[in-house]
């Protein structure tokens, strides 16, 4: 069976996950984020508070987070998920809610801009409860409140 360990993110996980992504993976970041993959992957880990990797037999499957948003009781979450994710997916998801919800403790409102092409993370929002809205033909807004959270 899989080792998979959530953990505290690290810096040096920035950079192990980099280099764990695939092209497309790359190409998301690029487009969504408008930066260079490897800068906005740290940037992201800085700008986090909340912010964990997945391990996978000490190998970095994802790592997740939220950031602060752009006023106070605002969270950004976003994820990012290299290959190997795939073997743990489901577990993964199920298990999630448990870091989502210290994420709407923290932040009772989570609003983030998502690339369409970035399914991973959309199927992670959906399963949380987020809910979408057009901002262009490339990215939506998903918006989950603690206080339309069934679960939370």
């Amino acid at each position: 069976m899989i080792q998979a360990d959530v953990v505290m993110a690290e810096p040096g996980h920035c950079r192990a996950l980099y280099d764990a992504l695939e092209p497309e993976a790359l190409n998301f970041l690029r487009v969504g984020w408008g930066v260079d993959p490897l800068m906005g992957i740290e940037a992201a880990f800085r700008a986090s508070p909340l912010c964990w990797s997945v391990l996978l037999d000490g190998g970095i499957a994802a790592m997740f987070g939220c950031a602060s948003g752009y006023m106070a009781g605002v969270g950004s979450p976003w994820l990012i998920t290299a290959p190997a994710l795939e073997a743990v997916k489901l577990r993964f998801i199920r298990q999630s809610r448990g870091y989502a919800r210290l994420m709407l403790e923290e932040y009772p409102v989570l609003t983030a801009n998502v690339y369409r092409g970035n399914k991973p993370l959309i199927g992670w929002m959906k399963w949380l409860g987020f809910e979408f809205e057009d901002v262009d033909e490339m990215f939506m807004k998903g918006v989950l409140r603690s206080w339309d959270c069934r679960w939370f």
